[in-house]
């Protein structure tokens, strides 16, 4: 298999530096879905609840239709600026966060649905860990082994990137196809980003083929692109060959006329990333999926989950022309199987964006059993 990422660096780079120092650690497991990483999260002293691990995150937040299940009531209305627009919040007043050994002042918290970001994977969600944890703990998601540590010191592992801490996130200076910028470093988020008012300063970078989507884990559609591949994307020494990428035409965000694009979760999954705030860095270990080709889909639909267990997985999205398109395959299909099993959406999912199988379904649409037949191939 060709390798798309190369590291070109001295060796004692990769080297400590620093003195052996007494470290305290604290493991905590996590549950990984599409790149984004679940971990368990205490409420008030409550049993264990899945967050999503957010650098992209400045502060915490809690999932407002899940308050009473956490046994928390709203308070005070305000909003907030996500991708595609900006969200009605709650305030809930006394909360106090505890991952691992971890314990974040009580403090009030906003509260708004994530009902997008439970739908897109397939999971529930009782709320996100952001800055206040990377503050406080040297943070390690080691995606391969499902395992995040929280540590008083750094470990000496791993390629080191400088980065800025702004408005509670990590920013690296990177560059895509020769063009510098500075990207926020984003575990919440998926595919790399270009911002579109970076996008506008150089045309070039756009691709000669892209596929419309949307997107939008909070608002659902309601960020919008077009998705290609780059060239090169180059962060440090590291060199990541022929990556994904959502080339953006969100003008107004969150700070889209900031950061240049966002490094997600598609590309620091390929590796053991540590988060050390505290020395403005990252280590960025290589894993066994640093050297595996990017691939966006190879049947063109985009699936979502719904339903009180968030069981049900229904068709979001068809690419025209994709192999789904051809097999009319339509928006509001309900996956009932695929090659007779049912699936969960993240195994559907892993099915149907591969590009090299047949694939056969059964859908419910609007009451009828359809049978269609897919023929996967690479769509970029």
């Amino acid at each position: 298999m060709r390798k798309l990422l190369t590291i070109v660096l001295p060796f004692l780079a990769l080297t400590a530096c620093a003195p052996p120092q007494q470290t305290q650690t604290t493991v905590v497991h996590a549950v990984i879905v599409n790149a984004r990483v679940l971990v368990d999260t205490r409420i008030n002293g409550s049993a264990p609840l899945p967050f999503l691990l957010d650098t992209g995150a400045s502060e915490s937040v809690l999932n407002a239709d899940r308050l009473t299940e956490s046994g928390l009531r709203g308070g005070a209305p305000g909003s907030a600026s996500v991708e595609g627009g900006a969200v009605e919040t709650q305030v809930v007043p006394g909360v106090t966060l505890a991952v691992g050994d971890a314990t974040l002042p009580s403090r009030a918290v906003a509260a708004l649905s994530l009902r997008g970001v439970e739908a897109g994977l397939g999971h529930r969600i009782y709320g996100i860990i952001g800055g206040e944890l990377f503050e406080r703990r040297v943070v390690t998601i080691d995606y391969e082994r499902r395992a995040v540590s929280l540590s008083s010191t750094a470990p000496g592992r791993g390629i080191e990137i400088p980065i800025s801490i702004e408005d509670g996130t990590p920013i690296a200076t990177a560059s895509i196809d020769g063009q510098s910028g500075r990207f926020q470093i984003d575990t919440g988020g998926g595919m790399a980003v270009l911002n579109a008012p970076f996008l506008a300063a150089h045309p070039a970078l756009l691709p000669a083929k892209t596929l419309p989507m949307t997107s939008g884990a909070v608002m659902p559609g309601r960020s919008r692109g077009g998705v290609g591949r780059a060239g090169l994307l180059q962060l440090g020494p590291i060199r990541i060959e022929r990556p994904i990428v959502n080339y953006s035409q969100n003008a107004s965000g969150d700070r889209v006329d900031v950061d240049s694009g966002l490094i997600g979760g598609d590309v620091l999954s390929r590796f053991s990333l540590t988060v050390d705030y505290a020395r403005s860095r990252l280590l960025l270990e290589p894993n066994p999926r640093s050297g595996t080709a990017f691939e966006f889909t190879g049947s063109g639909v985009s699936l979502a989950a719904e339903g009180p267990e968030l069981d049900i997985v229904r068709v979001r999205t068809v690419i025209p022309g994709s192999p789904a398109a051809e097999a009319d395959i339509r928006a509001g299909d309900r996956i009932v199987s695929v090659d007779r099993v049912a699936h969960s959406l993240d195994e559907a999912r892993q099915i149907l964006n591969d590009v090299s199988r047949t694939s056969d379904l059964v859908i419910d649409r609007e009451g009828a059993r359809l049978t269609k037949r897919l023929v996967h191939r690479r769509l970029l």
